[in-house]
């Protein structure tokens, strides 16, 4: 292991980073977790130098999303003989066990076996009684500890605690066992009741902490507990006897002990076990007491005051931490997290008319979130809700919403169901709003700025001019830092795209005048302005400043958890790299977006394989050419007008065509490669496939392969292909 190993290992261990600790302030969310994920990694494959290793994840139903990530990651070890990973879990696991296990089930080549425990056969159940009684005992006390437990090992040692609690089952003074048939008790049938039997006979002190626990989760603080009782100076006493009863295990901890109920089902039996209003009582205790020690910063246990609240009948109350807890989630790219407790929160405040523009707001956050996840119809169905029960009284609100599920669509390419988006956003705002206050010009340029990127994306270019040109005098006179610097980009996205994306020294001058725009007003640039700077040195060929960007804008993506943004890059990095002839760069960038490719609807998606076939040009692997350039071509279709960048798979298409003599089919690749809207090639080649074309239609065919097959070689010259 490394140093920075060692000092992330350290970090996630609670120990504090040392001198030389890595900037780990710098990365993103998800960069930290691979840098965590990597030292474990690197940990458990030192171990397994030193001789067989075996790690255990026990209760895998209680698990962590990252825990499961963490365990795929470590999975890959397993192959080499060296690591066993063992698994235990419940028989019903919830759905993200279910997909874990498919995940690590489906891994080409590893070597795996499931077990299924069956409940514990007589013999073995009586084995257990023996070891925890010894060989001396009579059957009659085996049959009465075992009857009930059904093989299930964890109901027997509750039978057994609850014996030897009600003094039924005692040992002599001569080390024998005895069971007392006339002691108070019952057999329970199912753990809850045997859990709930051991509490009702506690004393009063143990049985009200216990029951005040169960409320508070699995594992919880003194302090806390403290906060929710009313024992003061014999809360101590009570959580000892539950600790030497084996109802409750210490943690330790500091500032203050922290505990845990020995079993989670020992936490579920018990609160299962409370009246309706005792649950709502103590999490009511919980929730104001939690909310008072953590006064101005109690979004750090925003979830956690959410569940109180919401379960002690504070529904809006509840909903409000919910919503911190999901934007808290979101920033830092726990994404399930945050879909949850937004949806969460949508259902406590339920049809309340009075919050129904907190409700608008939440599923606004709802569906931007799927937005950037790439899950367009999850973000469409919730942003079409939050338009449909908007208050007429927050015109602006709708407005506002028609026009986020507009630009939703714009990325999903359904440019006529964004088309009427955008227009019933601007039938709301009513026209230009010479005279409006700041919040409705701002609404009302956001429409028009879609509306552009709309025209942008359709090749509209003249459309798109005349556009900008009416809304500039509004831009300039009304509009903030961000707005104006994304006008000034679109202006130069409409020059670009006229020009075939032939980018010239003025665009790229206008484009950095907008980021410095930005940069003037202290604010940081966004993936958005990040990308857009790269693709404009891309497209002028200022490759490695292109790559540069392009690189800071994958950063700011993946920490925003923008995954459509995430891919863009990483394409236009490949493209990069394609540029500079960095054959291990575009594999590099192919295999980071190999999850992402999974996803449907990013636009860029056929893009990105097109890059496979040109790795499969440059490596001789001619066969696997044509098959990836046409599954390429054909998720590339739907968008070519979008990205009009076809050219990086038809090049390999045509040296494979003409190298196996399929003369015509190569010139029909070529014809499509130079077909408007398609990017314009360096003049000389754009000539010379122009002129190869004009010979084969003259009948000259001969000469046409002649000069496509010199075009070829004038692309590779020039760092086209």
């Amino acid at each position: 292991m490394d140093r920075d190993q060692l000092e992330h290992l350290s970090h996630v261990m609670g120990f504090g980073a040392g001198p030389a600790a890595p900037p780990l302030s710098r990365l993103g969310p998800e960069q930290l977790q691979h840098a965590y994920f990597a030292a474990v990694r690197s940990l458990v494959a030192r171990l397994i130098t030193h001789g067989p290793t075996v790690l255990v994840l026990e209760d895998l139903h209680w698990a962590d999303p990252t825990s499961l990530r963490l365990t795929e990651a470590l999975a890959p070890l397993v192959d080499d003989g060296g690591l066993l990973l063992l698994l235990t879990r419940r028989p019903e696991p919830d759905p993200g066990t279910y997909t874990f296990e498919a995940t690590l089930l489906g891994r080409a080549g590893a070597r795996k076996r499931r077990l299924e425990l069956a409940p514990l056969a007589k013999g073995l159940e009586l084995d257990l009684v023996y070891s925890l009684l010894g060989k001396e005992v009579p059957d009659e006390i085996v049959q009465a500890v075992s009857e009930g437990a059904d093989g299930n090992p964890l109901f027997l040692e509750e039978r057994l605690a609850s014996l030897l609690e009600t003094n039924a089952l005692l040992k002599g003074d001569d080390g024998r066992w005895r069971l007392d048939l006339g002691a108070p008790g019952q057999v329970p049938e199912a753990l809850e009741r045997l859990v709930r039997a051991r509490v009702d006979r506690l004393g009063p002190g143990p049985r009200d902490a216990v029951v005040a626990a169960s409320v508070l989760g699995l594992e919880f603080s003194l302090g806390l507990l403290a906060d929710v009782t009313d024992l003061d100076d014999g809360l101590a006493p009570a959580v000892s006897d539950l600790c030497s009863t084996g109802l409750l295990v210490e943690l330790g901890g500091s500032p203050e002990a922290t505990y845990r109920f020995r079993h989670a089902l020992i936490q579920e039996a018990i609160y299962k076990g409370l009246l309706r209003r005792q649950r709502s009582l103590v999490h009511a205790r919980a929730a104001w007491a939690l909310e008072a020690a953590r006064a101005g910063r109690s979004e750090e246990v925003a979830s956690l005051l959410g569940l109180h609240f919401a379960m002690a009948g504070e529904p809006e109350r509840a909903a409000r931490y919910l919503e911190i807890a999901g934007d808290r989630a979101a920033a830092t790219f726990a994404n399930d997290e945050a879909v949850g407790s937004y949806r969460w929160a949508l259902q406590l405040l339920g049809q309340d008319e009075e919050l129904a523009v907190r409700a608008v707001g939440l599923r606004v956050k709802l569906g931007s979130l799927y937005w950037r996840l790439g899950s367009y119809g999850e973000g469409r169905a919730a942003l079409r809700e939050a338009v449909e029960i908007v208050p007429e009284a927050a015109p602006l609100l709708a407005a506002r919403c028609h026009r986020w599920l507009g630009q939703l669509e714009i990325e999903d390419c359904c440019d006529a169901e964004a088309l009427a988006c955008l227009d019933a956003a601007e039938a709301i705002l009513e026209g230009v709003p010479e005279n409006g206050s700041d919040d409705w010009v701002e609404a009302w340029l956001e429409v028009q700025l879609s509306r552009s990127n709309l025209h942008y994306w359709r090749n509209e270019c003249d459309l798109q001019a005349a556009l900008l040109s009416l809304i500039q005098p509004l831009v300039d006179r009304r509009a903030g830092t961000w707005q104006r610097a994304d006008f000034y980009v679109h202006l130069a996205g409409q020059r670009w795209r006229a020009a075939r994306f032939a980018v010239d020294d003025s665009i790229v001058e206008d484009v950095r005048a907008a980021r410095a725009m930005v940069a003037e007003d202290s604010l940081e640039p966004d993936g958005f302005h990040w990308q857009t700077f790269g693709f404009v040195l891309l497209l002028h060929g200022e490759l490695s400043a292109a790559r540069a960007e392009l690189d800071g804008a994958l950063g700011a993506a993946r920490r925003a958890g923008d995954r459509s943004l995430e891919l863009a890059n990483l394409t236009f990095l490949a493209w990069a790299c394609l540029r500079q002839r960095d054959l291990p760069g575009v594999k590099e960038m192919v295999e980071q977006s190999s999850g992402l490719l999974q996803t449907e609807g990013f636009p860029t998606a056929g893009m990105m394989r097109a890059m496979s076939s040109w790795v499969a040009w440059k490596e001789g692997h001619f066969d696997d050419v044509e098959d990836i350039a046409r599954d390429a071509l054909e998720r590339w279709r739907p968008c070519l007008v979008r990205y009009p960048f076809s050219w990086i798979c038809l090049w390999p298409l045509i040296a494979v065509r003409l190298a196996r003599g399929r003369d015509e089919e190569a010139m029909m690749s070529a014809r499509d490669m130079v077909r408007p809207p398609q990017m314009r090639m360096p003049a000389p080649l754009e000539a010379l496939v122009g002129s190869a074309l004009a010979a084969w239609e003259a009948g000259r065919r001969s000469l046409a392969v002649g000069r496509l097959g010199k075009a070829l070689q004038v692309a590779e010259e020039l760092s086209f292909v």
